[in-house]
């Protein structure tokens, strides 16, 4: 599953309210411990994720290849059964 907000909607709380819905989601489902993977130079989703508990456990370099560019990504979790949330 991918993410993705327009830009005229960043800034308003969008991707927080997609987060929180997809962990909520999770925890109801019984889910314990959700992965995902960031860019290494997408600081702001790497931040929007840390507010939810998610750290990073290690980086895939190369991992992507975007119009000729290849792309490193940070693997990052969160565990559901151990947060205050």
């Amino acid at each position: 599953m991918g993410g993705y907000v327009r830009p005229e909607a960043r800034g308003r709380g969008a991707s927080d309210l997609l987060i929180g819905a997809a962990l909520a989601h999770a925890r109801s489902a019984g889910v314990l411990q959700v992965h995902l993977g960031v860019g290494v130079e997408n600081i702001p989703a790497q931040q929007l994720y840390g507010r939810f508990g998610f750290t990073t456990y290690g980086t895939q370099p190369r991992a992507l290849l975007v119009d000729g560019k290849f792309i490193d990504e940070h693997h990052m979790m969160c565990f559901l059964d151990k947060e205050g949330r």
